[in-house]
């Protein structure tokens, strides 16, 4: 388990520590299985954080500095401190003093940047790569440029650690993994790698603006989490200059904050990337910038650029990228090729919450060629005239940041629909069957809630963030269940109102591929089950023929993460926001998450979190307050929560089976 940390500066200055560690599951097969750290001790405390006395599998204990009793620090652990050990502590050193020594060339960190000609360039604090960068970096002169590329690399150029060096590194290098999930990416057995310890390399994007490629163990099965390469986008360096001048009072700025995707072609099924085969990396920036990044990375330690697109030409309705984007298979003209699906990005029209006016950008739909990067087919707001590669529809005027659920409805191989969210309150089904792209299409399933123009403020404005849960059903007949919870991530502190934000499935009868058709569906529609069908089998008087809504009852509760859906059983999390201010702070109070877990078909509790009340059976309080994330499937029957607990699960434990029909006609 690869888990990313932050920490936002307790002086407001904009620069935040990060880091990534790695823990171990004790056992999927145990009874109550646990987090375990390099000694194999449990790793999670009470309050659903990491321990103070905890060992994380990369951290060298010997060279920790010395620990701060009080911060609960324990000498040769490294614990939840954010900046000490793990990954962090692993970026490579220098090889000497002076510019010479940050090159990549020398042994140092192996840094790299995009390049007007579309390739990768070494990221060197020397005067040729200062001098071309002078622009994106908003450097004064060559000699500024200079030195902002040799503090990117992580030296110590202001003496920050007062020992009269300014050519030593600075005393943390890593910044915050913000909304960055790591990646783990798995390429066998290859290089030196074996079965037994597979070649294992984690890519996570943080705000000192590089994506990290992290070595997990080296091919002796020693433990590593060194960075193998790192990579800063043109786009992003002029925001350096704000986090080495760290005044305080400055806001927080963000540079590479998407979380990483991949896609691996391994064309003779050995389970390794050997030789020949593809391995690509894809990214946005979320506020970073309006754009999307793709790395061949197909060999682990020498990346390349595939593309990078902005947002210009056929993607001039992009916003900020925070839809990361998802692999699918289609069929096109030219043939079945990997693709990716992502949605227009945010418009940050919607920070001031902008009641009852239309978003400018963000409010598109796109379908990419992953290798070439090219428009395969984009759906977009407006009423024109409607071409093979461009979809209109007149009612999309909300942006789309939320990541984009994908479907094979046939079963053949191929993704032929598509699911998402705006941030006004509409859900939207894609079709994109068949090789004739004209044929594609966008329809709105349901309205559940645009911003409000009146005095009632944010109650109606429910907004989507996060990607839906699809599970393909059956009733008295088929429907695929559509699972999507509102808030307002972008405001997660509001207190609104209670009930303001729902959780809802939605039963789309249309199975069939390419069935899509608009529909006039809204809330008042779903069944309502907040004060009914609390428990299994019993009484349930809300109308559920085209789904069901949960009302967030708890006054600025908001679903702030994806659900997962588990043997009908639907985990979802939320976001209740603090009232007052933390102690001996004068920021707001961390707020606290909870865990639902809830039936498909009625959302009746299925897990017996609370026995006082019935209603009360339906979530948990999780132990880690701030905003939880979305339940990890463990397989074959656990989930690891987002308070860092591995809960059980209780589905059966599912085998593969398979069957032939031999030419005798027998089975």
């Amino acid at each position: 388990v690869f888990i990313a940390l932050f920490k936002a500066d307790a002086d407001a200055k904009p620069y935040w520590d990060g880091n990534v560690k790695k823990f171990k599951v004790s056992s999927l097969s145990a009874d109550d299985p646990y987090l375990v750290d390099a000694a194999g001790n449990n790793a999670i405390a009470a309050d659903g954080r990491i321990t103070f006395d905890a060992l994380s599998f990369w951290t060298v204990p010997g060279s920790l500095p010395a620990a701060d009793a009080a911060a609960n620090e324990v000498a040769g652990k490294d614990g939840r401190t954010v900046a000490r050990g793990g990954a962090g502590q692993k970026l490579p050193g220098f090889t000497g003093t002076g510019p010479g020594a940050l090159n990549s060339a020398t042994g140092a960190r192996k840094l790299f940047y995009d390049t007007a000609a579309g390739g990768l360039a070494a990221l060197n604090a020397d005067a040729t790569t200062a001098a071309a960068l002078q622009s994106s970096l908003g450097a004064s002169s060559v000699a500024n440029a200079q030195t902002l590329l040799a503090y990117a690399r992580g030296q110590d150029v202001d003496d920050l650690d007062g020992d009269s060096s300014v050519t030593d590194a600075r005393k943390w290098i890593m910044g915050d993994l913000l909304h960055s999930r790591p990646l783990p990416i798995n390429y066998g057995a290859r290089a030196g790698y074996t079965t037994a310890n597979p070649a294992i390399f984690i890519a996570a994007g943080s705000n000192d603006g590089f994506m990290h490629f992290i070595r997990n163990t080296t091919t002796g099965a020693a433990e590593s989490g060194a960075e193998v390469w790192g990579f800063m986008p043109q786009a992003v360096m002029g925001k350096v200059s704000t986090l080495r001048t760290n005044a305080t009072g400055v806001k927080h700025p963000i540079l590479v904050d998407g979380s990483p995707v991949s896609y691996l072609r391994d064309t003779n099924s050995n389970g390794s990337i050997d030789t020949g085969e593809e391995a690509w990396l894809f990214f946005g920036l979320r506020r970073g910038g309006a754009r999307y990044y793709a790395l061949n990375v197909s060999d682990p330690v020498n990346p390349s650029l595939l593309w990078k697109i902005d947002a210009s030409g056929d993607f001039s309705e992009l916003g900020a990228t925070f839809s990361d984007p998802r692999v699918i298979q289609i069929a096109t003209p030219a043939g079945n090729v990997p693709a990716l699906i992502f949605g227009g990005g945010f418009d940050t029209n919607k920070d001031a919450d902008a009641m009852g006016t239309n978003d400018t950008v963000g409010k598109a739909l796109y379908i990419v060629n992953a290798e070439t990067g090219e428009l395969i087919w984009k759906a977009i707001g407006g009423a024109g005239a409607d071409t093979a590669k461009v979809f209109t529809h007149p009612d999309l005027v909300d942006s789309i940041p939320s990541a984009v659920a994908v479907l094979d409805a046939d079963g053949d191989g191929l993704q032929d629909r598509a699911y998402v969210g705006d941030t006004g309150g509409n859900v939207w089904r894609a079709d994109f069957s068949g090789t004739d792209t004209t044929t594609w299409k966008l329809t709105k399933l349901a309205t559940l809630g645009r911003h409000a123009t009146d005095a009632s403020g944010k109650s109606d404005d429910r907004r989507f963030f996060h990607r839906p849960d699809i599970v393909q059903s059956l009733d008295d007949e088929p429907f695929d269940a559509v699972i999507i919870g509102s808030g307002d991530r972008e405001d997660p502190l509001d207190k609104g109102g209670a009930s303001d934000n729902v959780v809802v499935m939605i039963k789309d009868r249309n199975v069939a591929v390419g069935a899509g058709v608009d529909s006039d569906l809204e809330l008042s529609d779903l069944g309502d089950v907040t004060d009914t069908c609390l428990t299994p089998g019993g009484e349930c008087s809300a109308a559920l023929d085209d789904g069901w809504s949960l009302r967030l009852t708890t006054s600025g509760e908001k679903s702030l993460a994806t659900a997962t859906t588990i043997s009908n059983t639907v985990y979802f999390t939320t976001y209740v926001p603090g009232f007052g201010s933390s102690a001996g702070s004068c920021g707001p109070k961390e707020g606290t998450g909870r865990l639902y877990a809830v039936s498909l078909f009625d959302a009746s509790a299925r897990r017996n979190y609370d026995v006082t009340t019935e209603e009360l059976d339906r979530y948990t309080e999780l132990d880690s307050q701030g905003i939880p994330a979305e339940v990890v499937s463990l397989p074959p029957n656990s989930i690891l929560r987002p308070d860092l607990n591995v809960e059980q699960t209780g589905a059966p434990t599912r085998f593969e089976t398979y069957w032939y029909q031999a030419e005798d006609g027998d089975l």
